[in-house]
């Protein structure tokens, strides 16, 4: 039982060791948006928005939309979202930002 736990503990270890994470910004519509992008290798894992200052309820679908768009294209070059695309462009920026690091 503990040889599977070390083993458990390593694995696990192992995959955090190799995750990066870079931040970036972007310009969006009322000023910086700032993402951190999340990648194993070169594969993007993730994509948090950690601020922004665009109208929350039209930046909520941009931020969801575009940052399901980068991760499924693997690329940040991605189309804007219709009626947010201020926000949409800030985010595309930022996550080039940190995918440029």
């Amino acid at each position: 039982m503990k040889k599977l736990i070390i083993a458990i503990a390593a694995l696990t270890l192992g995959t955090v060791l190799m995750a990066n994470t870079t931040m970036g910004t972007g310009e969006g519509y009322n000023g910086d948006i700032i993402v951190e992008v999340t990648r194993d290798g070169d594969t993007i894992t993730a994509i948090e928005v950690i601020e922004h200052s665009d109208t929350p309820r039209i930046a909520k679908r941009a931020i969801s939309n575009v940052t399901e768009a980068i991760i499924e294209a693997q690329s940040a070059d991605v189309d804007t979202m219709a009626g947010a695309t201020y926000t949409s462009e800030g985010i595309i920026e930022a996550v080039g930002e940190a995918l440029s690091k």
